[in-house]
């Protein structure tokens, strides 16, 4: 499968909200505005889990930008850090390919609020497969 045949946004995204600014040679830009509570946990803020979708979403987009004829990837790890509450807004998330192998990758995000304060970072490990 080649990086355009991949289908971006997938319907995850839309659900979510996200939209993608920039997706190009290993790196993605995406955007993701929060403008009533349903992503709140129950003391207000953003649930993690929410904040681990886009994480993923960003890296995952930046890894399919170099997937060649006949390869797929997926997923071996994910892990993120909180670096802030993340509340209503805009919020800015960009994803890149730090290293990418024959048999694996690593990837890495960072997720701002517009003010440009950190909200997350996060990295992953993608396996690289061949059909």
């Amino acid at each position: 499968m080649r990086s355009d045949e991949i289908a971006m946004p997938p319907p995850c995204d839309r659900t979510m909200g996200f939209d993608i600014e920039v997706m190009k040679d290993g790196y993605t830009r995406w955007t993701w505005t929060i403008v009533d509570d349903r992503f709140d946990n129950p003391v207000g803020n953003v649930l993690g889990g929410f904040l681990a979708v886009f994480a993923d979403e960003l890296m995952g987009s930046a890894m399919a930008t170099t997937v060649e004829e006949g390869e797929t990837f997926s997923s071996a790890e994910l892990k993120i850090n909180f670096l802030r509450p993340m509340r209503r807004g805009k919020f800015i998330g960009e994803g890149s390919v730090t290293r990418r192998g024959r048999n694996i990758s690593f990837l890495e995000a960072k997720i701002t609020d517009e003010e440009g304060r950190l909200i997350s970072t996060s990295t992953s490990t993608a396996v690289i497969l061949r059909r």
